[in-house]
């Protein structure tokens, strides 16, 4: 497990330095707009914190369309067909989202994290580890990329956290935010889902320094996310994994500013 390698390593990726001063300059005029367009801004987050319940559980397996999530969240209505673990994971994921909005005030732990995952994974109808460091190896979906083993995972969550301590206030938030995230992947530390509280981290870690959360394409960004996994996993440093992340940071800006105008 090459966590503290990882961890030792900079960013080298120019070009992402590059891309990051451009999402400032972009975020610096979605700001501008922000403050003659507060209601429209408030309707676009809306509306965006449904697709990002949506999109987290689909990259995931979770069959539940869009259209459907708007209706099982907004009007508590019950999908025909749909398993109800799906629509769980559903309502599991949107508070999950409430609980990082409302702990922006927070320094990044392991409390935290562990809660995430409790809120993510929690049903009341199955016994599980909800909350807690997995007992048994695990995997990143389908890949040969090496996990930690359960008896390190708490020795890596707490370099982890130390690792973010020291650097919150010395890299910028998007390297920041891209590290934890995929450190959180590669560590997949608990039993399930993994992959949703890494990108719960991310998102908290954006907004707590004032950027917009992200959403995945299930569809179109499924592909080249898994291939930033995998790549990063043989890099130093995460770098192609922070650059992916980064440009998504950059999509959704874009598409505020494109939707307000």
């Amino acid at each position: 497990m090459e966590v503290a390698g990882k961890m030792a390593n900079k960013l080298k990726n120019s070009n992402l330095a590059s891309k990051i001063a451009i999402i400032d300059n972009k975020l610096f005029e979605l700001n501008c707009i922000t403050s003659l367009n507060f209601e429209e801004i408030k309707r676009l987050r809306d509306w965006y914190r449904g697709y990002e319940v949506y999109s987290s559980n689909a990259l995931e397996g979770n069959t539940i369309t869009f259209a459907e999530t708007h209706l099982i969240l907004n009007d508590g209505i019950t999908v025909d067909g749909k398993p109800f673990k799906e629509h769980l994971e559903i309502v599991n994921l949107a508070a999950a989202i409430r609980y990082i909005e409302a702990s922006l005030n927070e320094v990044l732990s392991e409390d935290i994290i562990k809660r995430i995952n409790y809120i993510v994974t929690y049903s009341s109808l199955v016994q599980g580890n909800y909350g807690n460091y997995k007992t048994k190896r695990n995997w990143i979906g389908s890949s040969d990329i090496q996990t930690a083993p359960p008896n390190q995972v708490t020795k890596v969550m707490k370099q982890l956290i130390e690792w973010y301590l020291v650097n919150k206030d010395v890299k910028h938030p998007i390297e920041v935010a891209g590290f934890i995230s995929y450190m959180l992947t590669k560590i997949h530390p608990f039993d399930d889902g993994n992959g949703r509280v890494s990108r719960l981290l991310y998102n908290f870690i954006l907004l707590k320094a004032n950027y917009l959360p992200i959403c995945l394409d299930p569809h179109k960004d499924r592909s080249d996310y898994t291939k930033a996994i995998r790549v990063s996993d043989g890099e130093t440093y995460p770098n192609t994994y922070i650059a992916f992340m980064a440009n998504k940071e950059y999509e959704m800006i874009l598409s505020y500013i494109e939707r307000i105008n």
